[in-house]
């Protein structure tokens, strides 16, 4: 048996920074949304469903995720650098190709295979 992670869901407070940050810095499709604010949920194509949360930092769902990692078609660096630049912030003793986002979820790039 052959398997790959399906997708990863995020709880998160700012709604609409999530969906403008994983479209303008990873240019990820929306695939269907639904529910209206402040219960709002939306997927992306390429795998990351964003569930809108009243406070995205202490949500028992988050309890447990540790970080996501996608893969990127440029230097795994560059790719968290535009991450950083998008707001989110260094992750100390990781690496230059990890970031933490604004709930404090990691993020790790990785060259596509």
């Amino acid at each position: 048996m052959t398997s790959k992670i399906h997708h990863i869901s995020l709880a998160v407070k700012d709604f609409d920074w999530y969906v403008r940050f994983f479209q303008e810095v990873f240019a990820m499709t929306i695939e269907r949304a639904q529910g209206e604010a402040p219960k709002r949920q939306l997927w992306f194509a390429e795998g990351v469903q964003i569930n809108e949360a009243e406070d995205d930092r202490q949500s028992p769902a988050l309890a447990a995720v540790d970080h996501f990692s996608l893969g990127v078609d440029i230097d795994p660096v560059e790719a968290a650098n535009i991450a950083k630049a998008h707001g989110c912030a260094e992750v100390a003793g990781k690496g230059p190709h990890w970031f933490a986002l604004p709930n404090g979820v990691l993020g790790e790039m990785k060259p596509i295979r």
